[in-house]
């Protein structure tokens, strides 16, 4: 579900673009998962960065979007022992989860 709702963003994000393109990134580092949402979206600005995770927070046009996406995303990740934040750092439009490997004996 939060995949679906970062790629979901993303296409509504540069729908408007000429050079529209996402990109998933998965890195095995340590005893973590990364993966990285790239879009071709510009960077984020400070103001918006700042709300991002608010719930009903939303820079869609009125009726497009509840605000809670990011919100319920972020709050699922961490139920899981993750993360998921933006990467102000990267050159497009990035979010960044992080979780941490399990075995499946883990999960008995």
């Amino acid at each position: 579900q939060v995949m679906i709702n970062i790629i979901n963003n993303s296409i509504q994000e540069i729908a408007s673009k000429n050079n529209r393109w996402i990109k998933l990134i998965v890195q095995d580092i340590g005893n973590d998962i990364f993966i990285n949402f790239i879009d071709s979206g510009d960077k984020i600005s400070e103001v918006v960065e700042r709300k991002l995770f608010q719930p009903f927070f939303t820079t869609k046009d009125v009726g497009v979007g509840t605000g809670l996406g990011l919100s319920i995303s972020k709050s699922i990740i961490e139920e899981h022992e993750g993360t998921l934040f933006y990467d102000r750092s990267a050159d497009h439009t990035t979010f960044v989860m992080k979780l941490p490997k399990f075995n499946a004996s883990d999960l008995t």
